[in-house]
């Protein structure tokens, strides 16, 4: 299923990321959604300094990868992010991860951030932020 109006982050495997055989080992496709997560919320104006400011945070809750073909060192890779749902406490992101040269399909994901107080309780998401959450719809 194609992502709704996706924000797309490019990034390079990098040989450490990388098993003997050259391929790309399994959990760093989780540390790359955070590379498209990343880039998502600061096209949405939420970057770290911003949501710091605001004193508001989100936790992850929980994130799952469907691998569908290998990554190699030196790949150029584009992690396209977008928003799945947006609930009262809750936001699910969609990822794919795609080899820029050929837009070959490598992985397919989606991840759960859960807003939170800073004794760690679940909470609504403040108005500014779920506003700059749904102009990414």
């Amino acid at each position: 299923m194609a992502l709704h109006n996706p924000v797309e982050a490019e990034l390079r495997v990098r040989f450490a990321e990388t098993d003997a055989q050259r391929i790309a080992y399994h959990a760093n496709y989780i540390v790359w959604f955070e590379v498209g997560r990343t880039a998502f919320l600061e096209a949405t104006g939420l970057s770290r300094d911003r949501m710091r400011a605001l004193r508001f945070r989100f936790v992850m809750a929980e994130v799952q990868c469907r691998y569908l073909s290998p990554a190699y060192f030196d790949d150029r890779l584009i992690v396209r992010t977008a928003l799945q749902t947006l609930s009262r406490r809750s936001f699910t992101l969609r990822y794919e991860i795609v080899r820029a040269e050929t837009g070959e399909l490598l992985a397919e994901g989606g991840s759960a951030q859960v807003a939170v107080n800073k004794a760690g309780k679940a909470v609504e998401i403040m108005p500014a932020v779920r506003a700059a959450l749904e102009q990414e719809a």
